[in-house]
């Protein structure tokens, strides 16, 4: 689900100002910190680099992939067309090279949408999992769904602001705006 759907389910009216606001965010963040994640691990609550060399990549690979990611968004790629440049120029698997695409896009956009939706007035973010994915049973993303509705600028349990959690992560944020009881008539 897109950022704009996902606000226009919440009830947000979005402008064509703030649609371009989310765009440029996601394509700062994808240009900041695109793939920085790309060939680590998760090792006691932090990130380092994955010593197995199926998954381990150079930096200048990491570079290359944060250029692919950027130019994805002012390209407007697909993530099929991203996982056939990567693949193309880094020379990963193309299961890899699309998880990579994936991860990477899911990233920059749910930032941007977290921009946005501070900007539109958002309360509160729900994470939502799919369950169709194949990683759904047994992935760990259960835990921050189950937290429900958190006001937005609050972490869920796993530290993440939202989705991805893990790589091939097909979750998503759902943005609300918590409206405030009604006052009685005549207070």
């Amino acid at each position: 689900m897109s950022a704009v759907t996902q606000f226009v389910n919440s009830g947000i009216n979005l402008t064509p100002d703030a649609m371009l606001s989310l765009d440029n965010r996601a394509q700062e963040f994808a240009h900041e910190r695109g793939a920085e994640l790309v060939g680590m691990r998760l090792v006691d609550g932090e990130f380092v680099p994955n010593p197995n060399p199926t998954w381990a990549i150079t930096e200048s690979t990491r570079d290359a992939i944060r250029q692919l990611v950027e130019e994805a968004f002012t390209g407007g790629l697909s993530p099929q067309q991203l996982r056939d440049a990567i693949e193309s120029s880094v020379m990963f698997s193309r299961d890899r090279a699309m998880m990579v695409a994936r991860t990477e896009l899911a990233r920059a956009h749910v930032k941007g949408s977290l921009e946005g939706a501070a900007k539109a007035g958002v309360t509160t973010k729900r994470w939502l999992t799919n369950p169709e994915s194949e990683t759904a049973p047994d992935d760990e993303c259960g835990a921050n769904e189950d937290q429900g509705p958190i006001p937005l600028t609050t972490l869920f349990q796993s530290g993440d602001d939202g989705p991805p959690q893990h790589p091939n992560c097909e979750c998503t944020l759902i943005f609300e705006i918590q409206s405030s009881p009604a006052q009685p008539e005549g207070e």
